[in-house]
């Protein structure tokens, strides 16, 4: 039997989001309610507490709430001209990882899609 996560403060998008559409509800979701700030939290509670986060931060969100709803998830970590270790998310969809660039969906990055990365992919950091 598996469980299912119900929706709470820390979880409120558990049981709302499935494949490729739930991926943008989550990139509108996080764009209205959450954002990027440099040095801001690097984790899940920090984020939850704050409604806003560093990459780390922002990426731990958003797979929890990815997991919530059953999607197989990954946080991974690359390198650009600015960081070493700048962290996104992938997505297993029929078949194939997707990127979810949880920073860039935000205000502070012009809203981006989510599919857009601003980081060469170089580490699988954990799989949830």
């Amino acid at each position: 039997m598996i469980k299912k996560i119900k929706k709470s403060a820390k979880l409120p998008l558990a049981g709302e989001l499935s494949g490729v559409k739930g991926l943008t509800v989550l990139q509108k979701y996080m764009n209205r309610h959450l954002n990027h700030v440099n040095g801001g939290p690097s984790t899940f509670s920090g984020v939850v507490k704050s409604k806003v986060g560093d990459c780390w931060g922002l990426a731990e969100w958003a797979a929890k709430q990815l997991k919530a709803n059953k999607y197989k998830v990954r946080i991974v970590q690359g390198v650009n001209s600015y960081v070493s270790n700048h962290r996104w998310v992938q997505v297993r969809l029929n078949g194939k990882w997707l990127n979810f660039e949880s920073s860039l969906v935000t205000k502070k990055y012009g809203s981006k899609n989510y599919s857009n990365t601003c980081a060469r992919l170089n580490k699988i950091v954990k799989t949830l």
